[in-house]
């Protein structure tokens, strides 16, 4: 993902993306080596990072220590489909990346236009019919 696109997530969401950039990487999350997919599904991880932020802003003010808010750990495509990893989670908040995962099978990861899966030299990826072949950035 272009870099004023991750930039732009790490700063609307501070409290799911923290810790990407721990001194100790007892504490460092993958994150440290950003998005993992193209710019394409940067409006679906916008919508879903904005809800996982609101989450995790409302467990902040009533208390809830900062080591057991919400966090991405990891976003990366596989097999064609969005993947979010997160620590200390809820149903409710698997429940919206499992939704914006699904979704993604249906978004060109290189634009953000309607897509399809497809198989290209073995490789399984989600693209329009412009972009098929393209490598996501």
């Amino acid at each position: 993902m272009h870099k004023t696109l991750t930039d732009a997530l790490y700063s609307n969401c501070p409290i799911i993306y923290r810790n990407r950039d721990a001194a100790d990487t007892e504490n460092r999350t993958l994150m440290v080596w950003g998005f993992l997919c193209g710019s394409g599904w940067f409006d679906l991880l916008l919508n879903l990072s904005d809800s996982l932020e609101k989450n995790a802003r409302r467990q902040q003010q009533m208390g809830i220590p900062e080591s057991k808010l919400p966090m991405i750990s990891q976003v990366k495509e596989k097999f064609g489909g969005l993947r979010v990893y997160m620590k200390n989670g809820s149903p409710e908040l698997y429940a919206l990346i499992e939704k914006a995962q699904h979704a993604s099978t249906s978004i060109c990861e290189c634009c953000g236009d309607d897509g399809k899966m497809v198989v290209v030299d073995g490789c399984v990826m989600t693209r329009c019919n412009n972009h098929i072949g393209h490598v996501a950035n």
